[in-house]
């Protein structure tokens, strides 16, 4: 899998066949960005981050930058549980005002409704997440036309 990533031009080429910290930070974006997005946009995502930070071509590294993403994890872990949380009381009280069910039938369509909020979440993020990396891709674009 990873000599694709090379192929495809997601991962730089191994330096005599070894791979440096950079390549397996990079491995470790593409893990996490994989189950999100298409190659294609992890791609648009990752060249430029790898053209500019790479072998510390600039004043910051890319393992800053992994430090830095990944420092913000358990602020956002929190900030996730309670949004969670309130999801879960919306889709309980949100069933909870249809008479007549069973308490079957309640717990089913309570997990519906929650499964459906998590989506939604899902989905809005994924858009969003399409139409910035579809943004930076344009701006490198320009700038690249513009040198």
């Amino acid at each position: 899998m990873v000599n694709n990533y090379v192929k495809n031009d997601l991962l730089p080429p191994p330096e005599k066949k070894k791979y440096s910290k950079e390549h397996l930070l990079t491995l470790i974006f593409i893990y996490y960005f994989k189950t999100s997005m298409s190659i294609q946009d992890i791609q648009k995502l990752l060249n430029p981050i790898t053209e500019k930070y790479w072998d510390s071509k600039s004043s910051i590294s890319l393992e800053e930058i992994y430090k830095m993403v990944f420092s913000l994890e358990e602020t956002e872990v929190d900030l996730l549980k309670e949004r969670l949380q309130e999801e879960f009381r919306i889709s309980e009280e949100a069933v909870e005002k249809i008479d007549g069910l069973s308490e079957k039938e309640e717990d089913f369509l309570q997990k519906f409704v929650f499964v459906c909020l998590l989506n939604f979440d899902v989905f809005t993020k994924k858009l969003l997440m399409e139409k910035i990396i579809d943004s930076m891709a344009e701006t490198e674009a320009s700038n690249k036309k513009k040198k």
